[in-house]
C-alpha cells in the first residue's frame, strides 16, 4: 500500500500568499495563436458553410416562387364504359405516370398541380370480361384563375373497346392496340 506525503513542509505552507476572497483576480485567458495554414483552413470552412447556406435559401426561394405560379387544379372525371355504364377500376395514366384508379362510381378525383394554359394528357385504360377498353384525352386548363380562386375541371370520358387482331396460340402474350376516342 502506497504512502501519502505532502511535498511542502511546514516552512513552504507559510511562505505562500494566503487566500484573500474579497480581493480575488480572475486569471487571464491565454492568447491564442492561429497559424497562417490554420488560417487557410478557417477562411476555406467559413466560406463552404456560407455558399452552401446561400445555395440552400436560394433553392428554398425558387421553390416557393414555382410554388405560387403553378396552382393546383381539382380534376372530377368519370369514365363510361362502351355499354354506358360507369367504369369501376379504370387505371389512370398521365405521360405514361400511372396517377390512380377509378373508384366503384367510375370516378377519379384528385388535385394535381397545373401550368395555366397548359393541357393534361389523360388515358384510361381497363380489361373487362375478357376485352381491353381505354381512352385517351387531353384535358384543358384556363389560361387565367377564376375569380373565385378555385380551379376545378369536371368532364366525363367515354371508353371504347380496343380493337383486337385474332391472338396466335404462339403470341397469347401480346398487347392489343389502343384506340383512342
Amino acid at each position: 500500500m502506497g504512502v501519502f506525503r505532502i511535498k511542502q513542509t511546514r516552512d513552504n505552507v507559510f511562505q505562500d500568499p494566503t487566500f484573500d476572497p474579497y480581493h480575488l483576480t480572475a486569471p487571464e485567458a491565454p492568447t491564442i495563436v492561429v497559424r497562417p495554414s490554420m488560417m487557410r483552413w478557417l477562411l476555406l470552412c467559413a466560406s463552404l458553410a456560407l455558399a452552401i447556406g446561400c445555395g440552400a435559401w436560394w433553392r428554398a426561394h425558387l421553390a416557393r416562387e414555382v410554388a405560387a405560379a403553378d396552382p393546383y387544379a381539382y380534376f372530377e372525371i368519370k369514365a363510361i364504359g362502351p355499354d354506358g355504364r360507369a367504369v369501376a377500376g379504370a387505371t389512370v395514366t398521365s405521360a405514361e405516370t400511372p396517377v390512380g384508379v377509378t373508384d366503384s362510381f367510375g370516378e377519379w378525383r384528385r388535385f394535381v398541380r397545373v401550368k395555366l394554359g397548359s393541357s393534361l394528357p389523360l388515358q384510361l385504360s381497363k380489361v373487362q370480361g375478357g376485352e381491353a377498353i381505354a381512352a385517351s384525352r387531353q384535358l384543358q386548363i384556363p389560361a387565367v384563375m377564376p375569380e373565385t380562386g378555385a380551379l376545378s375541371i369536371k368532364g366525363r370520358i367515354e371508353m371504347v373497346r380496343v380493337a383486337s387482331r385474332p391472338i396466335s396460340k404462339a403470341k397469347k402474350s401480346a398487347p392489343p392496340s389502343v384506340v383512342t376516342r
